[in-house]
């Protein structure tokens, strides 16, 4: 029997414990047995486990098996409206067995008792946030739950390549039928309404569950709309709001409320802000855009060998001025990127956190994503009004990409 088990949904880096026990656990050479099914792949994986001294029950954790089959989905250029965040996420069942027997005859018993489908998805709750974790409020249509922590005001440029995401996962049919866009002029006066249907509300395929959309300028501009007019932000809309809604037009949003995102018209002097997305603690994406003076550096490593200089000739050894007696036979060139923000927000003091820490960030050079690490700060500061640190301040995040240049060998 299965004493403790995760929920329907579980997040992938943190512990997928189950608890087992039998009335079989007094036998000779007793074991656990565990077979692991994923989604998608013909063979399975076996675990077997050996009874606790203290309880003779089973203590398996299957996250580090698990999390090989997962990684995540980071957005695209060319997609807009909803999409399946198919990567960030597995469908496992796992079936349980056991084995016993005399030394040299121990016989398998498999698929005694069985979980029945379950959902893994790529996030990392801090132990904190792990203690207090329910994967059966986790849907959307719970409690309103979306995969970021940052509820702030979004400040953008409206450049149109900008790229933003909404990243949630639904249960039920139904629940998100429609993303609602409602964009306003800077006298707060409503220009339009515009829709967008969710080709997968339906829910009828694992991987439906799910779910990034593209709430960004570029994705909105490129979305097929069910209802309203493109481009859905021009010149004149100084803000807009997008709630996710179901047929009836109930916002399924936390507390009913949509996400709000404003102009940043600050004067940028004819600089373009550049933008880093990154994977946070939930398995979604945040952006943020860097709006002051920004760099692109590199940095160049040369190995080099010396050799004689001139060369034999008839009669005579000879050598030119432009002959080299060090000669450079590798260069490796490192580019990085170094982004000064403005001045940071309380709200969004979290947000920079998390870009810091972050196992997998990309930088926004308009068209495409490029994969980059974060080399500059290691260390994150905390501001908040409960510590008494409240004071604003600036961040320079250096970054570098994930790929060296190979210039022509010497």
């Amino acid at each position: 029997t299965i004493q403790q088990q995760p929920d329907i949904w579980t997040p992938v880096y943190n512990p997928m414990r189950f608890i087992l026990d039998s009335t079989n656990n007094a036998q000779t050479n007793f074991k656990y047995v565990a077979d692991i099914y994923v989604s998608g792949v013909a063979d399975y994986v076996r675990l077997t486990i050996n009874s606790d001294p203290n309880y003779a029950q089973g203590d398996v954790d299957i996250h580090r098996i698990v999390e090989s089959y997962i990684s995540s989905s980071p957005a695209y250029k060319s997609q807009s409206g909803f999409q399946k965040a198919s990567d960030s996420m597995i469908a496992y069942e796992v079936k349980f067995g056991e084995q016993y027997g005399a030394t040299g005859s121990v016989v398998t018993y498999p698929n005694l008792t069985v979980t029945g489908t379950k959902y893994a998805f790529n996030a990392a709750y801090t132990p904190f946030d792990w203690l207090d974790f329910d994967g059966t409020n986790l849907a959307i249509e719970d409690i309103g739950l979306i995969f970021s922590d940052y509820t702030g005001n979004r400040l953008t440029t409206m450049n149109g390549t900008e790229d933003s995401y909404i990243h949630y996962i639904s249960n039920t049919s139904g629940t998100v039928y429609f993303a609602e866009i409602k964009t306003y002029n800077a006298a707060g006066g409503l220009i339009q309404t515009a829709k967008i249907q969710n080709t997968y509300q339906a829910v009828t395929a694992y991987d439906q569950r799910r779910i990034v959309f593209y709430s960004g300028v570029r994705g909105l501009n490129t979305a097929t709309l069910f209802l309203g007019s493109q481009p859905v932000i021009d010149s004149t809309v100084y803000s807009y709001t997008v709630a996710l809604t179901n047929y009836a037009g109930i916002n399924q949003l936390y507390g009913g409320l949509p996400i709000r995102f404003t102009r940043n018209d600050g004067c940028y002097a004819g600089r373009t802000p550049l933008t880093l997305h990154w994977k946070n603690t939930k398995g979604g994406f945040d952006s943020y855009q860097f709006t002051m003076i920004n760099r692109y550096k590199t940095e160049t490593k040369r190995t080099t060998y010396e050799k004689r200089i001139g060369s034999m000739a008839n009669n005579s050894w000879a050598y030119n001025h432009y002959d080299a007696g060090k000669t450079v036979i590798d260069s490796k060139v490192q580019a990085r990127y170094e982004l000064q923000s403005d001045w940071v927000s309380m709200d969004d003091q979290y947000l920079i956190t998390q870009l810091i820490e972050s196992p997998e960030v990309y930088y926004d050079d308009g068209g495409n994503f490029i994969a980059v690490t974060v080399i500059s700060p290691t260390e994150a500061q905390m501001k908040t009004d409960a510590f008494g640190d409240n004071e604003l301040n600036t961040v320079k995040i250096v970054v570098e990409l994930s790929m060296d240049f190979w210039k022509q060998r010497g």
